[in-house]
Order: C-alpha cells, then sequence, then structure tokens
C-alpha cells in the first residue's frame, strides 16, 4: 500500500462503486501547480488532475 498526500479542490463528485463487501470510492482531485524561478514563485497556468481511489 501506498501512501501520497494531496492538497488541493475536488475536480469532481466522488463516485462509490459497491463491489462485494467492499466500498470503492474515486476522487479526482485539483492540485494547483507553480514553479520557481530564480527566488520567485510563478503559479502554473491549468491545475494538475490526479485520480484517487480509496477501498473500504
Amino acid at each position: 500500500m501506498s501512501v501520497r498526500f494531496i492538497t488541493g479542490n475536488l475536480g469532481a463528485d466522488p463516485e462509490v462503486q459497491a463491489a462485494g463487501k467492499v466500498s470503492i470510492t474515486k476522487l479526482t482531485v485539483l492540485e494547483n501547480t507553480a514553479e520557481y524561478r530564480g527566488d520567485q514563485r510563478v503559479e502554473g497556468l491549468k491545475p494538475l488532475s490526479s485520480l484517487c481511489r480509496s477501498e473500504v
């Protein structure tokens, strides 16, 4: 199992699917992007979309 922390906003409503006794939740998270040019932080043009899945 891997763990990753993502800070951002939900891009869509979570989708929950039943798979036997397990519930699978799918999330789309929009992460703000930026880069450093010298000492200045420059915001990215568009957010990065990450797909996450959780099984309970």
